[in-house]
């Protein structure tokens, strides 16, 4: 078993989780990064619609996002697409995560503490809850010391934040829209900045 074979709600049955929901970021504001980076993104929106698969819209729609995030905070955290995380392989925490910050610049290797994770799906938000929430897991035994474990589930036109304090998971009640980039990123700043 894997990450990406978990299921919702079944997830939160097999790890003890108890489910909330709640507006997680009231007041963040938002990363505006120029109305170039705005053009750029809504013409690789568009392509990676009309191409209308998972890696389309993660190379075009979510991977630019998150490095620009990234880029803003002049690369003090690391940045990783597609790579293993082992954490549990007898309780199926293992597997490929589509995206992972680290709080550490490090590229070479995953380090403590990984504190937000992004798993796109391609076009039903829901299908990734399960997989994004065993990552959270992981995440949460990997940083043996972390209080919060920030998420978010995306199919590149909508973003979903989810929090795991000890076994309590809470959704944001809100789903942010593409069209919202800079409240996006506003949001994964903010997570980078306080985690």
């Amino acid at each position: 078993m894997t990450f990406q074979d978990f299921t919702f709600p079944e997830v939160c049955d097999t790890f003890g989780l108890t489910l909330h929901q709640a507006v997680l970021y009231p007041r963040v504001p938002p990363l505006d990064r120029g109305q170039d980076f705005l053009e750029r993104m809504v013409g690789d929106g568009e392509l990676a619609t009309a191409i209308n698969t998972e890696k389309a819209r993660s190379e075009f729609m979510i991977a630019p996002v998150l490095s620009e995030v990234r880029r803003y905070h002049k690369t003090r955290f690391a940045l990783f697409s597609g790579v293993e995380f082992s954490v549990d392989p007898a309780r199926g925490l293992n597997g490929f995560c589509d995206f992972l910050f680290t709080r550490s610049p490090l590229q070479l290797r995953i380090t403590s503490p990984v504190i937000a994770i992004a798993e796109a799906k391609n076009v039903d938000l829901r299908a990734g809850f399960g997989q994004c929430i065993a990552s959270m897991v992981a995440a949460r035994e990997f940083n043996a010391d972390a209080t919060v474990i920030h998420g978010v589930v995306t199919t590149g036109s909508e973003w979903q934040f989810v929090t795991l304090a000890g076994n309590d998971l809470t959704f944001d009640t809100r789903v942010y829209l593409s069209t919202e980039l800079p409240a996006i990123m506003g949001v994964l700043a903010h997570i980078l900045e306080t985690a």
